[in-house]
């Protein structure tokens, strides 16, 4: 709470920022808020959300820890104002930095892991041949879906394809 009040309840580079390291503090800030509901606690991190949420850009997550930092955030926002707008927004992001970032997504199906950002995808290789991944980053994956799956509803139609991903890693 001290650390809250001392950042104002805000992120580092303002309400507009589009920054998953700037999202983060809201994972800290809806949690506090779900312990004791004061409505300071989440305005700004609500504010943020709410201008992708109400954006088509979908671009934002070309690094995997940018799911560990922002995919809690939306999933709490949704559960707080039981308002399935955060999910599918976070499905919109997600997707395409699975699917699309890089060309054809961060995500590589055969192995089951994701590549760093979208510089490391192919035909990006290591010194050895290699695909580089990034495996801090992959446990940043596996912890951003084991925190959706814990608040986002069975019903969300995106629900299984986490589930499934988390598995496979």
């Amino acid at each position: 709470v001290d650390w809250g009040e001392k950042h104002q309840w805000g992120l580092r580079n303002g309400p507009h920022t589009r920054n998953a390291d700037d999202q983060t503090c809201g994972q800290t800030y809806i949690d506090l808020y779900l312990i004791d509901r004061k409505p300071e606690r989440i305005a700004k991190i609500k504010e943020n959300i709410d201008n992708m949420v109400n954006s088509d850009k979908a671009d934002d997550w070309w690094w995997i820890d940018a799911l560990q930092m922002a995919m809690p955030v939306f999933t709490r926002l949704g559960v707080v104002y039981n308002d399935t707008r955060y999910f599918d927004k976070m499905y919109d992001l997600y997707s395409f930095s699975k699917y699309k970032h890089g060309g054809n997504g961060l995500y590589n199906p055969e192995d089951k892991l994701w590549w760093r950002d979208k510089d490391f995808v192919p035909p990006y290789k290591e010194p050895n041949g290699e695909d580089c991944y990034w495996s801090r980053g992959n446990g940043w994956v596996v912890t951003a879906l084991a925190r959706t799956l814990d608040m986002l509803p069975k019903s969300d139609p995106h629900y299984n394809e986490y589930l499934q991903d988390y598995k496979d890693m």
